[in-house]
């Protein structure tokens, strides 16, 4: 604290407060640019009271809020409450706490500017509590794409619909790199989709001309989304992500202003950025400020290397999931074809450490979203005219090096709720559903398991398939199944798998999930699940058993059971985390490798299974780190954990 302010303070306050205030700036510190891999600029310090942070340009003759972030990292971030996260980025303002703050100046000032002077006020009295002048220009060079360079990065104009349009949610922004979408609304029974009226997806295609690894962010001032992709690893990220609305689940995290993601590590060199609308589950306009370049050391590309090779040689497997039957309800035509759709998820996959990727392609009682010769087939737009879903997903997850999973839901026959989805046995069969609930059918029944066991033949048999998985925990209605039924239908299904190994001449595995149930009672009887687990595993007749705790995930969740019962066998446990914990306010990576981690200390013998790719974009290393649960000193991400 200065003198003028402690003199100032004494006056206004007493000289109580004043030590208190003088306490707090010996507590604050300001970090520089080269400290953190991303460039933002570190705030410590214990804040008995909230603080304001500002930047001035002129040596301090005039002050500006300055663009704060609640948190050191992702993880922190988003379990800031909307409210509390756009006071920080709009006036500067930092709560009470100890909470590490980061200052992204990129949203403040242009990246050539000279000195610059940051201050911390408190916020109550206006009394100084630091002031520092800063050099940005330390830094190795950041390359900033913005309304400056645009243009000519692009080949001298913005093509197609794209123009540079200010924001206008923080005082003196400067224009964002813009597409308006203009979308209709366009019920389809208890679902809907919509039109998309203007949208262009031509990209800009931004020449930078870089050479070497580099770290990518994109800055968005409004909540806004947008698909960026390189135009020689042609990998295309959805940033925020694709299931992140404005409305439903997650929508708090949507209004959040001056938002930054971080998108992907890469080799730049010959390599041309692409952006282009989507990013999300309904298209919205792309609005975005900045996107920027930051160069990494030659000891973060060594590490970069060195961990995935680790965990390639000596982590655990790590499944992925793909649902092509979804987007295919909301992805405008034209945008996307299937098997675009399909090879991108498959290359998203492999960047993200995947070994498998188990593709949705039934659910049992429904109609087929391949093309199936044994069920009539559903529709997904017009995707379903462009090629065969399961046989491009095979294609295409074989050709980048990936284990192939077609994932059926093994009961969810939709009958009396969506007539479009219910396939016609079970329409024409309604005695063979469970009297109390016509979701699902009973397995009890002798033509039940003659139609299961025909569905998943095909799947095995008509295309050249790694694996089939049971998903048993999609509506896994207790009241369907006796441990006698799920017996002779995974005894059917064994036989039927050892037939198409010999056809295509390699193993196929048998993966099945099934709903949790904490160990019984002494006395009781043992649950439907856990006793037809436990005697699929002694025949031989499942390689893997993932338990579904969507509900229940804690490190503390009761695995033992499980491990006991497959004890003595080749059946491998695997860790099922569903959506993760990122829905969760406190949620995130971290959160879920600490999860992962007791299930091993329980006793987990396989690997790792998230059921969609829906975390947030700066989250996606967890699948690096969930291989690597074994080698607890290792991370992906050294600084702050997950970047």
């Amino acid at each position: 604290m200065t003198r003028t302010g402690i003199a100032r303070a004494a006056m206004l306050f007493g000289p109580w407060t004043v030590l208190a205030m003088a306490a707090q700036a010996d507590a604050a510190e300001v970090g520089r640019p080269q400290d953190r891999p991303d460039r933002l600029i570190a705030v410590e310090g214990r804040r008995d009271a909230p603080w304001l942070a500002a930047y001035s340009t002129d040596g301090g003759a005039t002050w500006h809020p300055a663009t704060m972030y609640l948190g050191a990292h992702a993880e922190e971030w988003r379990a800031t409450d909307p409210e509390t996260w756009n006071a920080g980025v709009l006036t500067g303002r930092l709560p009470a706490g100890t909470t590490t703050c980061l200052w992204n100046y990129f949203f403040d000032l242009e990246p050539d500017v000279g000195p610059v002077r940051f201050r911390l006020t408190a916020e109550q009295s206006g009394a100084a509590i630091l002031e520092k002048d800063l050099r940005l220009d330390e830094a190795p060079r950041v390359v900033v794409v913005d309304h400056r360079n645009v243009r000519e990065l692009s080949g001298g104009a913005l093509p197609g619909k794209w123009e540079l349009v200010p924001s206008g949610v923080k005082e003196g922004s400067a224009a964002s790199i813009t597409q308006r979408i203009v979308r209709e609304k366009i019920p389809s029974g208890k679902y809907y989709s919509y039109n998309i009226a203007n949208a262009d997806p031509t990209p800009l295609t931004l020449h930078a001309g870089l050479k070497g690894w580099h770290r990518i962010y994109v800055g968005m001032e409004p909540y806004s989304t947008v698909r960026l992709w390189l135009s020689g690893d042609d990998v295309r990220y959805d940033a925020p992500n694709y299931y992140a609305d404005d409305t439903g689940k997650g929508g708090a995290s949507t209004r959040r202003f001056c938002q930054e993601f971080f998108i992907a590590s890469a080799d730049l060199s010959g390599q041309d950025v692409c952006i282009a609308p989507g990013g999300s589950r309904f298209w919205r306009d792309v609005s975005v400020r900045y996107l920027r370049l930051v160069p990494m050391t030659r000891d973060e590309v060594a590490r970069f290397q060195e961990v995935r090779a680790r965990a390639r040689s000596e982590g655990r497997p790590f499944a992925g999931y793909l649902e092509p039957c979804t987007p295919a309800h909301y992805e405008p035509q034209g945008s996307m074809s299937l098997r675009g759709h399909i090879r991108n998820e498959m290359r998203l996959n492999r960047a993200r450490g995947s070994t498998d990727v188990y593709m949705h392609v039934i659910r049992i009682g429904s109609k087929a979203w391949y093309h199936s010769d044994v069920v009539e087939q559903g529709t997904m737009s017009d995707w379903m005219e462009q090629g065969d879903a399961m046989a491009i997903g095979v294609e295409e997850a074989h050709a980048h090096g990936l284990r192939f999973f077609a994932d059926a839901g093994m009961n969810a026959t939709y009958y009396g709720s969506d007539k479009d989805m219910t396939a016609r046995f079970a329409r024409d069969h309604p005695e063979y559903l469970v009297d109390s609930y016509k979701m699902c059918f009973d397995y009890r029944h002798g033509p039940v398991q003659d139609y299961v066991t025909s569905v998943l033949r095909e799947l095995m048999t008509k295309y050249d398939v790694d694996g089939v998985h049971l998903d048993f925990g999609r509506w896994g209605h207790r009241a369907a199944y006796d441990q006698a039924s799920l017996r002779a239908v995974l005894e059917r299904v064994h036989a039927d798998r050892r037939a198409a190994e010999t056809k295509w001449g390699h193993p196929i595995l048998i993966s099945a999930r099934v709903d949790h149930d904490d160990p019984p009672a002494k006395g009781a009887d043992e649950p439907v699940f856990l006793g037809a687990l436990k005697a699929w595993a002694r025949a031989g007749h499942v390689d893997r058993v993932m338990v579904n705790v969507h509900k229940k995930l804690a490190p503390t969740t009761p695995l033992r059971h499980y491990v006991q019962a497959l004890e003595g066998t080749t059946t491998e446990l695997w860790g099922d985390l569903y959506w993760g914990t990122w829905p969760q306010p406190d949620g995130g990576p971290m959160k879920d490798l600490a999860i992962a981690r007791g299930w091993v200390a329980q006793g987990l013998t396989g690997g790792f299974f998230y059921y969609m790719r829906a975390r947030p974009i700066e989250w996606e290393r967890i699948n690096w780190q969930l291989r690597l649960v074994d080698v607890p000193d290792v991370f992906v991400d050294p600084h702050h954990r997950f970047e």
